[in-house]
Formats: structure tokens, C-alpha cells, sequence
């Protein structure tokens, strides 16, 4: 709801339809992974924690900071897509410096904060109340899609898709980037690991059926908007609604409208949950600060961090765009996706004799699929894509070759190495067609991370509680 007008109308065309396939089948490699993880290791932590069991305590660190970009920031960015549509819908009932008031040359929205501190106050009444609003506005959100998939199909016109790759192939392939911000959630289920019931059962479960439905519904609704007005003619900010009302259908407007403030909110509050839970797991091994770890006795819910989280969220809100964040959260999503898909190699083909082999096995397959990537990326004569394939290929088979040394008994991921390495490539390839500004970004916020690693978290950790050694990773 939030980037489908801009990516159809400035990237990719009516084949943002295929935009959402492609980036919907990159992160199914990544939940595969994702779900064998959250089997083995039922604990709140998500990424962090199957970083720290596979890779090492640093990584697991920079992995657990760089969540918060997924989580924290995801939330900043749909909260100020949430105050520019309620804006845009009240015509001008709501004065527009609410969403966009000016201090110097910096855009902020004070609305933003309110929708922020309303959520917080509702994660702080614990897991329980918090999944029930959550299921309501889950099955207002479905109910939606559906009804804009059912009434849309209706105004369709099939001229609408002619052309319908006008931007190229690369253009499809950067609209699949630009969208991927719209399934950053799917992972945020194995943050709850230790609030469900059966979890070797019901996370894998959780994990792949979400992205399923998620992406059969942003597919169809693709599909169905770039049919309905020709992509050039697309509203940026609010699409959905604006389609309705070029074909003069002024109620279906206003519930497209009305229920999509609903899914926004719904959406804050999904990425608003996990973010603690990534605090709490850091601070229970000594990686960050001790107060996030604690519990509230009676809402069961880390205060610290949910408190910490809605107050750094909301000046986030107030004072980034969300095309300013988008492009940042997604790089470190996608680090995170990478590093979890290569933790199931590692687990599964860790020698007992020759512990390290697999990393290195799994660094060299990283390392030829950036180079890949990167000179596909940078257009370069063909040749130099043949020249750069068996950084590839080669580390490809040897992992074929590898002895699978611990198969878990829950859940495990199917077509091991084949799928991990794949998830590995895909992301590697969406986060090369991402800005470089996203890169600069994502490097300050690292130093960041690394200065709170370095003077406290190594100093505090669990593997060196007393004589201060730095952790073997």
C-alpha cells in the first residue's frame, strides 16, 4: 500500500506484477531457512539468534543492530505512509501540516508520532492483547485485498498492460527491490518463539504460510491496479483509493481508504512487536544493555525495550521520509536474509574434526555471488559474467559434496544446499540494485552498532562474564 504506486509508475511498470513474483520467491528461500532455525531454536531473537548459534557472537551482534532497521525503522516508515494517507483522505479536513510540517528545509509529520505512541501503549499490555487486535486487523486487512481484488477486476482494461516491461527487464528487477519492503514481516514470527505453544510445529508453519498469502495477495493486487489505470497515470502515495476514483467510484474510495489507515496500523504494530524481543535477546547474553531483558510480571512483555522502541521510533517518524527509509531497511533485511540462509549451511556441514570449513565454504559462495551480481549490476561485457561464474560454481560443488552432519529432527529445510544457496544469490542480487546511499547509510549505522559492541556488549558478554576475553567467532 505504501510503495505499489511508486514502483509501478516510476520503475517497473505493469510488470511490477512480476516485481512482487520475484521478490515473493526470493524470500521463500529465506523463510525455508528461517523456519528450520526457529525448529531448532524455539527462543525470541529471530536472525540474531540463528546468527549467534552458527556464526559467532560479532556477527550475531551486528545482525541483532542491523534488525532494528527491519523492525524499528519499517514501523517509522509506515507510520508516516499512515499520517499521508489520513491526510490525503480527509480533503483537507485534516490540515496538511499535521503530515508535513516544515522546520528549516526538513519535511516532519506530528501526526506520525501520535499512531507510534498509541501502538506502544498497546504493546505494553502484553503478547496476548496485543495478537488479538493484531488477528482483527489481520482479517480487516485480508478482507480488504480481496474486495479491491474482486471489484478492480471489474474496471480492468487489457490496454492497461501494453507495454508492460516499459522500463526493460532491469527496471523489474529494481521494482522487485523497491517492493520488497512489503514482506518485511514474515520473519517477525519467529521473534515470538518462546510466547507459542508448540513451536516446532507452528512457527515453520507460521513463517511459510504468511509469505504465501502475502504474496498470492500483493501479486493479484498488482495485477489488478496496472489493469485498472495505465501505470503513467498512477497516484504515488495512495493508489488503491485514487483507481477507484479515476473510474468515478466515489464509495469505493473512501472504504479503500478508510480500511487501508486499518492495515497501516496493523502493520506498524506487526513491526513494533518484534524489535524488543530482539533487544531482550541481545541483553540475556550480555550484548546490550541489562535492562532490556526485563520482564513485566504481570503483561509478560520486555518494558525496557517496547518503551525504548516506540520513543526512538517516533522521532524517526517525525523527522524521515519514508522514501528516505525504505531503501535502508531493505539492505539490512537483506544482509540478515543472506547471513540466516548461510546459517543453515553452516549447521548442516559443520565438520566436528574441522569446524570452520563450512564458513569458509559458505564465505566463498557469498563472496562469488557479490561479484556476480556486481558486474551484472554494473552492465559489464558478457565475458566478465563467464569469468566471474566459477567464483560460483565452484564453491557450489564442493557444498554439494559436503557430509549433512547434523539433520534436525522438527522441521529442516527441503533440497539442502540447494535452497540455502539459492537464498543467499537472490538476496545478494536485491540488495545490489538498492542505492548507494543505502550503503553509507547501513555503514554509519554499523559503526554505531559495532562502538556499543566493543565498549559494552564485549565487555558484559556471557562468554567472557569476568576476565574480559574477546569471544572466538
Amino acid at each position: 500500500f505504501a510503495l505499489l504506486g511508486n514502483a509501478a509508475k516510476n520503475v517497473a511498470g505493469p510488470s511490477v506484477v512480476l516485481s512482487f513474483l520475484i521478490a515473493g520467491i526470493s524470500c521463500v528461500f529465506s523463510a525455508l531457512c528461517y523456519a528450520e532455525f526457529a525448529a531448532r531454536l524455539p527462543v525470541s531473537g529471530s536472525a540474531y539468534i540463528f546468527a549467534y548459534a552458527s556464526l559467532g557472537e560479532l556477527v550475531a551482534f551486528i545482525i541483532g543492530w542491523n534488525l532494528t532497521l527491519e523492525y524499528g525503522l519499517s514501523a517509522a516508515a509506515i507510520s508516516r505512509a499512515w499520517s499521508g494517507y489520513i491526510v490525503s483522505v480527509s480533503d483537507g479536513g485534516i490540515p496538511s501540516w499535521f503530515n508535513n510540517l516544515l522546520i528549516g528545509d526538513m519535511s516532519t509529520s506530528p501526526l506520525s508520532v501520535v499512531l507510534i505512541a498509541v501502538i506502544t501503549v498497546l504493546l505494553t499490555f502484553g503478547t496476548k492483547e496485543s495478537s488479538r487486535l493484531n488477528a482483527y486487523m489481520t482479517t480487516i486487512n485480508i478482507t480488504l485485498m480481496l474486495f479491491i481484488i474482486g471489484l478492480g477486476a471489474s474496471y480492468i482494461d487489457l490496454d492497461n498492460y501494453t507495454p508492460f516491461i516499459p522500463f526493460g527487464v532491469s527496471g523489474t528487477f529494481q521494482g522487485a527491490s523497491s517492493v520488497f519492503f512489503s514482506f518485511i514481516g514474515f520473519d517477525a514470527v519467529a521473534c515470538v518463539a518462546e510466547e507459542v505453544r508448540k513451536p516446532a510445529r507452528d512457527l515453520p508453519l507460521g513463517i511459510i504460510g504468511t509469505l504465501f498469502i502475502c504474496t498470492s495477495l500483493y501479486v493479484s493486487i498488482a495485477l489488478v491496479l496496472t489493469g485498472m489505470v495505465p501505470y503513467n497515470l498512477l497516484d504515488s502515495d495512495g493508489p488503491l483509493a485514487a483507481a477507484f476514483a479515476y473510474h468515478g467510484n466515489s464509495w469505493a474510495k473512501v472504504i479503500v481508504a478508510v480500511f487501508t489507515i486499518a492495515i497501516l496500523t496493523a502493520t506498524s504494530l506487526c513491526s513494533l512487536f518484534g524489535q524488543p524481543r530482539i533487544y531482550y535477546a541481545m541483553a540475556k547474553d550480555g550484548l546490550f544493555f541489562s535492562l532490556f531483558k526485563d520482564v513485566h510480571p504481570r503483561f509478560g512483555i520486555p518494558v525496557a525495550g517496547t518503551l525504548t522502541t516506540g520513543a526512538i521510533v517516533a522521532v524517526m517518524a517525525f523527522a524521515f521520509d519514508i522514501n528516505i527509509l525504505a531503501d535502508m531497511i531493505s539492505l539490512g533485511t537483506l544482509q540478515a536474509f543472506a547471513i540466516v540462509c548461510g546459517g543453515i549451511l553452516i549447521l548442516r556441514y559443520r565438520s566436528p574434526t574441522n569446524p570452520s570449513s563450512a564458513t569458509w565454504l559458505v564465505g566463498a559462495f557469498a563472496f562469488g555471488s557479490f561479484v556476480f551480481v556486481l558486474f551484472y549490476r554494473l552492465d559489464l561485457p558478457w565475458w566478465t559474467l563467464v569469468l566471474a561464474s566459477p567464483l560460483v560454481l565452484v564453491p557450489a560443488v564442493f557444498m554439494f559434496r559436503q557430509v549433512d552432519y547434523d539433520v534436525p529432527t522438527t522441521f529442516k529445510c527441503p533440497f539442502v544446499p540447494l535452497i540455502p544457496m539459492l537464498g543467499i544469490f537472490a538476496n545478494m542480487f536485491m540488495m545490489l540494485q538498492l542505492p548507494v546511499l543505502a550503503y553509507y547509510s547501513l555503514a554509519v549505522w554499523t559503526v554505531i552498532g559495532l562502538a556499543i559492541y566493543f565498549l559494552y556488549g564485549m565487555r558484559f558478554s556471557k562468554l567472557a562474564p569476568h576476565n574480559h576475553v574477546v569471544p572466538s567467532v
